[in-house]
């Protein structure tokens, strides 16, 4: 076994640690700025962010994640939001389920069995709803777009599921219309 490399010595090994290996352009122009001028560019770009994420919450294509691009993509959204779902508010039943059980599961095991028990039940729906769903969504996906493109995109399965157990008015990007009855599919 051989080093490829001699060992650096203390200064060069400190020295490569201070300077980084690329400067960005924003911090280059910034040495040479004046406070008030820092203060604007950090203002500016401030709202520059601010502008993208408002675009990106109502789904503006040119400011979605890489996840979330794609005309299949945003059916899979119009899709699950379109629906009433058991499945969105499972973490508001777990955390409720979870004060109950902090409450009244410690002392009294009958209680802390059915709650258990239902949330079992619960987890088990929300498996059957979720299947339900996607092989409702894969069919409406292979009529509008065909095969191909439908499955052009690794995990629609996945992306519908999670989109489904989140609770609707976290979801990013947001849903388009405010009401189920107001979106259109095919």
């Amino acid at each position: 076994m051989s080093k490829e490399n001699p060992t650096p010595k203390r200064k060069e090994a400190q020295r490569a640690r201070l300077n980084p290996i690329v400067q960005s352009r924003s911090s280059a122009n910034r040495k040479k700025l004046s406070k008030e001028e820092k203060k604007a560019l950090r203002l500016k770009e401030k709202q520059l962010r601010n502008n993208q994420y408002e675009a990106m919450k109502n789904g503006d294509e040119r400011f979605l994640q890489k996840r979330d691009k794609g005309k299949v993509r945003s059916y899979i959204r119009d899709f699950i939001d379109s629906r009433f779902s058991f499945s969105e508010y499972f973490m508001v039943i777990v955390v409720i389920v979870f004060l109950f059980m902090m409450g009244f599961g410690t002392d009294n095991q009958f209680f802390a069995t059915y709650i258990t028990l239902f949330m079992y039940v619960y987890l088990f729906f929300i498996v059957l709803e979720s299947v339900y769903t996607w092989q409702k969504l894969k069919k409406s996906l292979y009529r509008k777009f065909g095969v191909a493109e439908a499955t052009s995109q690794k995990c629609n399965a996945w992306y519908a599921i999670m989109r489904m157990l989140q609770f609707r008015p976290m979801r990013m990007p947001k849903a388009k219309h405010k009401s189920k009855k107001d979106y259109k599919l095919d």
